[in-house]
This record gives structure tokens, sequence and C-alpha cells, in this order.
């Protein structure tokens, strides 16, 4: 920095970013951070982390809200009472997230009658990535279920104190939602979902599908004078709901979502009331390392960490969870969420036992993808291969192709009817599935139609790709036996 520039008071600009004014010859020129930090070294840092730290304090209450030019924070109302509360000494930022990991599952294991065995950790990731958010390209959905009086709302209140700008309501509109969002940057914590009108449970819906990810938004159409305005909104937010009774959230959006499940604590002894000397201790270094992240980004290399994990995703097919000692398999649907809970238990220490979350959440999709209409038709053939007179004729040729040939689609129609009446789906003929919705379902599976031997409803399965089309269904739908019964034959037909 050049020596004929003398520091002034700190500034904050139009656009909300702060910086220092600097006088010299021809008067004040302001500096960003961004562009000070790379000339302040020793002594001058130190006065830096002081004129950030009563900056704060100061300022706080006129802090401008976050946006797309306004990457600062607005500190809650009651932070900042003590007389120095921001500890901007960096040092190793990797200890102070393990410390505040355990901190916040410490309060939580202590507070709450929590019944899965991870369950701590998935409410401390959450709340980590609340504050955040502009690292990742995705944020993770929290949903909390359980029957009446079994601490649902006491937990989202707890949300609501620790979270980056929790937000908790228990009946809001969508439009006012849609502007919170995207003008004050909140964490939505919304009670008792199942309750809303359907205008506010279907903005709910597109919040909670739409915002997931980084560039997530809705539009809408605002009537002015004489003419309609289309006005598009950013919804990129986390987001914990109260759901009793399940329902309003559809499967696909659960498999992105960490879901936890509460039950009454009986005669376990819970505190009754928050202790707020504790919630003002997480949530001030919460927001310490959040201001640290934002004024020292070279010191938190986040982006850095979040890109490793990515990269660690797309290359490896199961990561090794020193919690249980076998791999974890993500799918390319919750790769996404994976990618933010895995790069916070990197910060937190806290690796094998989110990777154990996410292999439940696996299982909970592959269970609900096998009942899904896709998989119950993926089903509905595999059944009419395993059933026919053609099953030595595979075995002995080594092809499926063999069995699915003179498998037509009016066949996988009726066997998927059976299956609808077999799971208790479908009671009556007149409930039936059409053969033409199975045939396009097919179709969207993957597997082509056979236009030389199509009669009416006796179409049949074209041999073009048959087998990697099936051998990829059967990884997504198919059970154990069924992935044994195929598995030497697949292998033997690609050799």
């Amino acid at each position: 920095m050049q020596n004929d520039m003398r520091q002034g008071e700190p500034i904050m600009f139009e656009d909300g970013t702060l910086g220092f004014e600097f006088y010299g010859p021809n008067g004040f020129r302001p500096v960003e951070f961004g562009n000070l930090l790379q000339d302040i070294e020793g002594e001058n840092e130190k006065q830096f982390r002081k004129a950030v730290t009563e900056y704060i304090l100061n300022n706080r209450n006129r802090w401008p809200f976050p946006g797309p030019s306004r990457p600062f924070t607005v500190l809650d109302e009651l932070e900042g009472d003590e007389p120095d509360p921001f500890d901007l000494e960096v040092g190793d930022y990797r200890r102070r997230f393990r410390n505040l990991g355990c901190r916040i599952m410490r309060y939580v294991t202590e507070h709450f009658y929590l019944v899965g065995e991870y369950d701590a950790e998935a409410i401390m990731a959450f709340v980590v990535a609340t504050y955040f958010k502009e690292v990742f390209d995705h944020m993770p959905r929290l949903i909390i279920r359980g029957a009446s009086n079994s601490g649902k709302s006491k937990l989202l209140e707890f949300l609501g104190n620790v979270c980056y700008r929790g937000f908790l309501d228990a009946d809001i509109t969508g439009p006012s939602l849609f502007r919170l969002i995207e003008n004050t940057g909140i964490t939505p914590l919304l009670d008792e979902v199942q309750d809303y009108n359907r205008d506010q449970r279907r903005d709910i819906k597109m919040i909670f599908k739409n915002g997931q990810k980084k560039n997530g938004h809705v539009t809408r159409s605002i009537k002015t004078d004489e003419d309609y305005k289309i006005v598009t909104y950013s919804v990129y937010a986390p987001m914990a709901i109260v759901n009793q009774s399940g329902g309003i959230i559809d499967d696909t959006e659960n498999n992105r979502s960490v879901t936890i499940r509460m039950i009454n604590s009986g005669r376990r002894r819970i505190p009754m009331r928050p202790d707020f000397d504790e919630l003002r201790c997480i949530r001030t270094e919460l927001y310490t390392l959040r201001a640290i992240w934002r004024t020292y980004p070279r010191y938190l290399d986040m982006d850095r960490a979040f890109r490793e994990t990515i990269g660690k995703l797309e290359a490896e097919e199961g990561i090794w969870s020193d919690v249980t000692g076998t791999a974890v398999t993500v799918s390319t649907r919750a790769r996404d969420m994976a990618g933010t809970l895995l790069t916070i238990a990197g910060w937190t220490g806290t690796f094998g036992p989110i990777l154990e979350i996410l292999r439940d959440q696996e299982t909970a999709t592959r269970s609900s993808e096998t009942d899904s209409e896709d998989g119950m038709t993926f089903r509905a053939l595999l059944h009419c291969i395993m059933q026919i007179d053609h099953q030595n004729d595979i075995k002995m040729h080594r092809k499926i192709y063999v069995g699915a040939e003179s498998v037509s689609t009016r066949q996988i129609a009726e066997e998927y009817n059976t299956i609808l009446i077999e799971d208790g789906e479908s009671s009556s003929i007149y409930q039936k599935v059409p053969t033409r919705a199975v045939t396009n379902r097919l179709i969207d599976l993957g597997f082509k139609i056979d236009d030389r031997k199509m009669a009416g409803n006796l179409s049949r399965l074209s041999r073009i790709g048959f087998e990697d089309i099936f051998a990829s269904n059967l990884e997504r739908f198919g059970t154990e036996e069924e992935k044994e019964f195929f598995h030497n034959i697949l292998e033997h037909d690609r050799c």
C-alpha cells in the first residue's frame, strides 16, 4: 500500500459492502475489504480486526439486508451486547468448527428426545449450512415429523434461535415468503404446514422444491393499472418444516431432504426452558465464523473444500464410512444434498455419521422408488420375464432379451394391475391402468418399442440397447433376489 495513504474510518458502501476510507494527497478514496486484505500485514491486521468488530457493534441495527451485491450479514438484534463478542482471530478454524458442532449436538441431545442415532449430527449440519449457503449449490431441507406433543414445535423454536436469520411462522402466505427470502435472506421455519390452506401449501411446495438450488426461483404475475407485470423471485434458501402426518411433500422431494422423527419423551427428564445463554453463545460463534469467512476468504477456503467433496462424489462409486467399516454409495438424486452435508461434515469432524445418514436416505429412497409407478412398471416386466416358459432358454443363451422379446406390453400391463391388487392399491377391474399408460412408462424408463412387432396392444420391446437399459433399471428398482437372478446373465452378455 502506498506510504502517503492514511487509514480513515470504516465505511459502508451503497451496495452494502464494507471498507475503509483512505486519505491521500487527492483526498480520500474508499477501499473495500477484499482489496485491503491483500495489503495489510502484522500489526495492521490486528487493527483491522478491531475496527471490523467495532463497526459490527456500532452498526448492527442498520446493516443492510444481504443480496447478490450485499453479501454481509444483518446481525440479530440480540447480538453484540457483550464488550467484544466477535473473536475474529482466525487460528485453526477447523478446530472452531469442530467445537461448535459438538456444542450444538450437545445442546440438542440434552434438550430434545431424539430417536434417530444420528439426528443430532443432522440437525447440526443443517444449522451450520444456513450460514454458508453461498458456498453451496444446494440447500438441504429438514422435515420434522411426529405425533402431537412430541417436541416438534420446540425443535423448530431452537432452529429459530440458532439458524442464520431464522424466520419462524405458523401461517404465512406464499407471496410474503417469496419476498422475505429474496429481500432479507431468511431461513424459513414453518410449523404445522399440513394445516395451511390449499394456496399456501401449493406455494410452500414450490419453494420447498425450487429453493433447493442456487438458481431456484418462482415467477408470478402482478396486476398493475391495466396490465400484468411478470416478477421473478429468487427463493434459494435452507428450509425446515413441521409436516405432521406427511402428505404435503412428495416422495421425490423427501429424497432430497433429511427427516427427523420425534416421539413423546415420556418420563424422561427434558429441560422445560431453553438455555438462552448457551443459544446466544452458539449463535454468536456462528455469526463470527461467517464474518471471518466473508472478511478472510483466503483463510477459510470453503469453496475449495466444497469442490473437493464434489470431486470425491463424482470419482468414487462408494465412500468409506469409518462408523460401519463399509462403503456408502450415493445415488445421483442425492449427490447435491450429499455435497453440502459432507462438506460440513469435513469441517465439524462428523464425516462418518453424516455418511450413515446418507446411507439411510438411500435405503428409504430405494424403497419408495420400488413402490413408485416407474418401479412397479419395471417389476411387472421382471415378473413377466421370470414367469414365461423361456426361462431355460434365458439361462442357456445367457440373453435376457430371449425372454423379453416374447412379452407384449399388454401382458406387462396385466401384471402391473396384478401387482396393484396384491399391494392393496386397487380392488376393482374398473381401476385398472390401461396398456397405453404402461407402454408410455416403459418408454420413459428408456426401453424402445419395436415398430415391426406392433399390433394393437401387442407391442413388443426392441432389442436395441435393451441389455444396458435393463441393467440400469434393475440396479434402481430391482430387489436383491432379482438382481442375483439376472446378474450373471448380464455379465456374460457383456463379455
